[in-house]
């Protein structure tokens, strides 16, 4: 099986390119890994509910079963072999270290740290300041800010 190859910041490369094998495995979990819930539009419970997380909601024993689930079902993935989470609270920071084993047989590190970005801070200002529409301009570099405002959101009611 073959896929496209992503650049380092998950983009397409100027160069296209396919990857298979093992690397297309660590590119699976990467993705995977680096999806925020509510991100994409034809599944809002795929990804990781970051926002949640940076917004101080759940314990880091609920954040690592929560990679280890997401992690145990990439395409590729043997086995979930640990998986841990802390929060930082004072830094608003997610920090997630996993190994994982791969079909090949290969063990896979993954480290994730995420942390509140000002287009993050803003969306959570506007819904916890009770915001309950708002009207952007896809792909603009504020883009993040209703994505993530969204990602704050019950599902099925208004922003």
């Amino acid at each position: 099986m073959y896929d496209l190859r992503l650049g380092d910041d998950g983009d397409l490369p100027q160069q296209l390119s396919l990857t298979g094998g093992d690397a297309l495995v660590r590119q699976r979990i990467a993705r995977r890994c680096g999806t925020h819930a509510g991100e994409v539009l034809t599944d809002r419970r795929a990804g990781l509910p970051f926002a949640e997380w940076i917004a101080g909601r759940a314990r880091p024993e609920v954040i690592a079963d929560r990679v280890r689930l997401e992690l145990g079902t990439a395409p590729g993935v043997a086995t979930v072999l640990r998986c841990s989470a802390t929060f930082d609270r004072a830094a608003r920071r997610t920090t997630i270290q996993a190994e994982a084993q791969i079909a090949s047989g290969q063990v896979v590190a993954i480290r994730l740290t995420d942390a509140a970005d000002g287009n993050s801070a803003a969306a959570l200002g506007l819904v916890y300041g009770g915001a309950t529409v708002a009207a952007w301009y896809p792909i603009t570099p504020s883009t993040s800010v209703p994505e993530a405002g969204a990602l704050q959101s019950t599902p099925g009611t208004p922003l």
